[in-house]
């Protein structure tokens, strides 16, 4: 049967029938093992990755905990904070007048429980401002959670009147 073909045609058929092989053995064998060898080192990167993922998620827990020990320093007594934004008030020399103050109000979740103080002074802008900056200066009891600038017109003598509401807040870590 092969003695009819020339070693040309010979050479051709085996070399047809090498690669025919080739890419049956490839497909069968080499494919498999380089997928293989591909997964094993991309997970050896991986694992040397997640190594240091336990001291990064460690790291992250005590930032986290030392912020919610200073957003939720235990207030001394939330009904005073309201007493000494007053007695804040008092002691600054200013050109603006205390409107209103609100009642202490409280809202809370599973983390922290939130004491929310909230007042509204009339005067200039420029006074209301000096003033906001003092607050959040100096005043240690809460912290600036919300400013908010209005004008009220006054029918009466048509003069307007620049009000700032001011929300206090201080936080306490519920446990």
């Amino acid at each position: 049967m092969f003695s009819e073909l020339t070693n040309k045609k010979k050479f051709y058929g085996v070399l047809l029938l090498f690669i025919v092989l080739s890419i049956a053995a490839y497909k069968r064998s080499f494919k498999g093992a380089i997928e293989a060898v591909n997964y094993y080192s991309e997970s050896k990167k991986n694992i040397e990755k997640n190594i240091n993922i336990d001291e990064d998620l460690l790291q992250l827990k005590n930032e986290i905990q030392s912020l919610d020990n200073i957003i939720g320093k235990k207030a001394k007594n939330p009904d005073i904070v309201q007493n000494e934004i007053l007695n804040f008030i008092s002691q600054q020399e200013h050109n603006f007048k205390l409107s209103k103050i609100e009642n202490l109000h409280i809202s809370s979740d599973n983390y922290f429980t939130i004491y929310s103080n909230m007042i509204t002074l009339e005067g200039s802008f420029n006074e209301l401002l000096k003033a906001i900056y003092r607050f959040e200066k100096d005043f240690e009891y809460a912290r600036i959670a919300s400013i908010k600038l209005h004008v009220l017109k006054k029918q009466q003598n048509s003069k307007n009147k620049l009000f700032t509401k001011i929300i206090f807040q201080n936080y306490e870590k519920n446990h």
